[in-house]
């Protein structure tokens, strides 16, 4: 597990260089294989640092956004499995919109199916978004 670990810092430390040199690109590419590592390994949920390091390439590369109210009615549902039936996002989807909560749903765009597009109404989802691009900067950018 130790051994692991130190494989996940040197992967933040990688990270953050390339964070330095403007390669944006490479920094999330760094940060996708170190969470992907830790995730399978079960060794780290979350990680302030990397939190931190996402924040400030977002600031770097996307125009400032403003951020509504945290504390609203409204929800987005990220599933990066774009799968409906799979897990529980039948089941997180069905409960949200039951407690009168307005979901956003999103998912990718090689993702998107008439089943889906048809589950989500069946469910009443009032918004969903699918995101493209190839690059992990064209995806944050289309969002």
């Amino acid at each position: 597990m130790l051994k692991s670990i130190g494989h996940f810092e040197r992967m933040k430390k990688i990270a953050w260089k390339y964070y330095h040199e403007e390669k944006w690109e490479r920094a999330l590419q760094t940060i996708f294989i170190a969470a992907g590592f830790m995730y399978t390994v079960n060794a780290v949920q979350t990680d302030r640092e990397m939190e931190i390091l996402i924040g400030k390439i977002a600031a770097s590369v996307l125009p400032e956004v403003k951020i509504r109210d945290a504390f609203s009615d409204n929800v987005v549902y990220y599933d990066s499995f774009g799968d409906i039936d799979r897990g529980l996002t039948y089941i997180y989807l069905e409960a949200l919109i039951s407690l009168g909560f307005r979901v956003c749903y999103i998912t990718f765009e090689s993702e998107r199916s008439d089943k889906l597009l048809d589950r989500l109404a069946e469910l009443g989802v009032g918004e969903h978004f699918f995101i493209k691009g190839d690059s992990y900067l064209q995806q944050i950018s289309s969002l």
